[in-house]
């Protein structure tokens, strides 16, 4: 039976985590949130919709609140593996619709594009700064869920995609006590949706958040 990417993907962490704890202690379990920054544009959104028949004009909102939980494992002081749970939030979309398809009306409709549920996994390299400060880096993979919707008084018009792409970030941390540090990080998601299908453009989050190492 083949498993979706997003479970081979929290599948191939757990089973990398598994692994080393047999072999000692290094689990850390975090939150973060901050901003979620949608480089997917007016332009963008327009163009799926042309690839559906419609003819439009669009302004987005391109700014949400973006939030993750994550599990990883501290192999050594420079480097870690991490896979968690990640929502980018949405963009709202005002699209004056000029012509559209036979079954849906003309004039201004309201849309939103998602990307609301999804996961990733990371190798992160590190480099102890001293005094508690590091700062660190990672590269992987993610899997989310692209949603667009566009509401009007004929109906209603949605597509989505699910594509795994890559995933990069970087960040600096600082250890309050052995347990527990603060972290701030920019990461960036590659590519997220379907050009054809709900737009496709990378997303960038701006977060901070708490670790705790069990």
């Amino acid at each position: 039976m083949a498993y979706p990417k997003s479970v081979a993907i929290l599948l191939l962490g757990c089973g990398v985590a598994g692994t080393a704890a047999a072999e000692g202690t290094g689990i850390y379990a975090g939150v973060s949130a901050g901003r979620a920054h949608f480089h997917a544009n007016a332009i963008d959104i327009d163009s799926a919709l042309t690839a559906q028949g419609f003819t439009s004009s669009s302004t987005v909102d391109n700014r949400h609140t973006g939030m993750k939980g994550y599990l990883g494992y501290l192999f050594a002081p420079h480097f870690a593996f991490e896979v968690g749970y990640v929502n980018l939030g949405k963009l709202s979309v005002n699209t004056n619709i000029s012509a559209a398809p036979s079954g849906y009306d003309t004039g201004l409709l309201q849309g939103e594009f998602k990307a609301s549920a999804g996961v990733y996994a990371d190798a992160i390299g590190i480099v102890p700064l001293g005094k508690g400060f590091s700062i660190f880096g990672r590269l992987g993979l993610y899997d989310i869920r692209a949603k667009l919707t566009v509401i009007g008084p004929s109906g209603t018009f949605e597509d989505s995609a699910t594509k795994a792409n890559l995933h990069w970030g970087v960040g600096a941390s600082y250890e309050i006590t052995r347990s527990l540090s603060a972290r701030v990080e920019f990461e960036r998601f590659h590519n997220v949706g379907d050009a054809d299908k709900t737009s496709r453009g990378d997303i960038d989050l701006v977060s901070g958040g708490v670790v705790y190492r069990f």
